[in-house]
């Protein structure tokens, strides 16, 4: 079974329009996680995306992101999210991070 086969998590769509902003404080505080949607050109065509980003707190820095595209699936013509890139820096992984954005909508 392949992944677009069992996945069919509906996605906000606002939360890909330009404009949106949330922030919530995750791991009792000790991150920060961001989100922003925005136009942007993909493979030289317009989309809307979603950027999610983790803040580590006490370092004031950036821990990890990812970006997301707005995709419509042929065979049940749903959109989705598909991930263009995707990073956690190398010691922070093995915390979730990547699960958390993941998650976020």
């Amino acid at each position: 079974m392949r992944a677009h086969e069992f996945v069919r998590e509906k996605i906000a769509p606002e939360t890909t329009q330009a404009g949106f902003e949330d922030e919530q404080e995750i791991a009792n505080g000790r991150y920060t996680l961001k989100a922003k949607g925005h136009s942007a050109t993909y493979q030289g065509k317009p989309v809307n995306m979603l950027g999610v980003e983790i803040i580590d707190n006490e370092f004031e820095r950036q821990i990890a992101w990812v970006d997301f595209i707005v995709q419509v699936r042929p065979q049940d013509n749903e959109p989705h999210l598909v991930s263009t890139s995707t990073y956690v820096r190398p010691e922070y992984r093995g915390q979730g991070l990547s699960k958390i954005m993941y998650q976020y909508q």
